[in-house]
């Protein structure tokens, strides 16, 4: 009787591993088609040809296709994607015309020449990150008087108390 036991027990066991590993697989689909849907909505508006196979798996994967469908669907799908890629990129996505670095627009002051690009080396290494070129007029700067005017005198004032 311990045996129609022990083999019932592993029957009953066996049987919740498989609902609980079912409901798993349930819950994992249904994040997954989530998944595609958010991706084929955020794919659209690069091209007519993918845009209509984007469509044809949201409409799939929302009425909860099979395999097989969606596995067709796929190689549509991909083949859309391979002629996306074939494309040349839009003009929007040209790199901006680099600015020119800001040594070149003014001279250092005098005395400054070789202090300047030392310091401003690592600002103007910095490239242009999809910005239009703007052009910055040249700026006299004055020449600075030989004698500075003497600083006034710092006094301290007592805190009152």
């Amino acid at each position: 009787m311990a045996d129609a036991a022990d083999w019932k027990a592993t029957y009953l066991n066996s049987i919740r591993e498989m609902e609980v590993e079912e409901k798993r697989w349930r819950d994992l689909e249904q994040v997954l088609r989530r998944i595609v849907n958010r991706l084929c909505l955020a794919g659209r508006g690069l091209d007519d040809d993918l845009d209509a196979q984007l469509s044809r798996v949201t409409e799939a994967n929302r009425r909860n296709a099979g395999a097989g469908e969606l596995e067709t669907l796929l190689g549509t799908l991909s083949t859309a994607v391979a002629a996306l890629d074939s494309k040349p990129p839009p003009v929007s996505a040209k790199p901006a015309a680099a600015v020119p670095p800001i040594t070149a627009q003014r001279a250092p002051e005098p005395g400054h020449a070789a202090t300047a690009p030392a310091i401003l080396a690592p600002v103007v290494s910095v490239p242009a990150i999809a910005a239009p070129a703007i052009a910055v007029p040249a700026v006299a700067v004055p020449a600075v008087a030989a004698q500075a005017a003497t600083p006034a005198p710092v006094t301290q004032q007592a805190p009152t108390v």
